[in-house]
């Protein structure tokens, strides 16, 4: 919370840059105003707008709808959070969103999002750490809600961020590979995939996927027709 505080410093460096461009010699008239605000103000005034809108649009209140908790050997800790899915929050698989529980905190943390784009929940795997850290704390506030209960716990969610895994549209053939907290977003790419193949009739995905490998191969082959032609000798010379 420290080194996310500390960053906000640059407001005050701004605030003291613009403030040397009002002295007295420039007030009296001595000589010209300096323009070093032109260049400070323009960024300022987009940080604050993108500020704004992630602020009121970007921003949900939610509540809790299930929670497991799981323990490994070692004593480490795992909660598998889902939370109703706000009708205006729409993500892809790879983004990640942030948490703020009012009743632990005010800060907001980061984690990638495990659930299906089209799926009525936003499922998060969370790694617990130590005694009195944000994610214990959560840990233990929900494991002394009784059963049920829970679901009153309202959660302030604010996202999506970040860039979308891959655009499988694109491809015949996806490979994701992932370890530790890098599986959670393979794992929201791969229930959006289970999700498409159980809508779609299974001929029909079939002979989609068929056709759209036979596109790429007539591609990749009419490129390497042309490699070594007259043309791409003039292109890469």
């Amino acid at each position: 919370e420290l080194f996310y505080g500390i960053h906000f410093l640059f407001l005050a460096m701004y605030a003291i840059a613009v403030a040397h461009t009002f002295d007295v010699a420039q007030r009296s008239g001595k000589k010209d105003r300096s323009q070093t605000f032109k260049w400070f103000a323009a960024p300022l005034i987009y940080y604050l707008c993108d500020y704004a809108m992630m602020w009121f649009n970007q921003r949900f209140k939610t509540r809790v709808t299930s929670f497991t908790t799981v323990e490994g050997r070692e004593g480490s800790k795992m909660l598998i959070l889902k939370v109703k899915r706000p009708p205006l929050f729409m993500f892809q698989p790879g983004q990640y969103a942030f948490l703020q529980v009012e009743s632990i905190d005010r800060s907001w943390h980061p984690f990638s999002i495990a659930s299906d784009p089209d799926s009525s929940v936003v499922e998060f795997y969370i790694e617990v750490f130590g005694e009195g850290s944000w994610t214990n704390c959560l840990w233990t506030k929900l494991q002394s809600k009784g059963k049920g209960i829970h679901q009153k716990m309202c959660i302030n969610l604010l996202g999506p961020y970040g860039t979308a895994l891959v655009k499988d549209s694109a491809y015949t053939n996806i490979i994701a590979i992932g370890t530790g907290t890098g599986i959670v977003p393979c794992t929201s790419l791969l229930k959006q995939h289970v999700r498409k193949m159980v809508m779609m009739q299974p001929t029909h995905y079939f002979t989609e996927h068929f056709e759209q490998k036979k596109r790429n191969t007539g591609i990749i082959g009419a490129q390497e027709v042309n490699h070594g032609s007259l043309v791409s000798h003039f292109v890469s010379g």
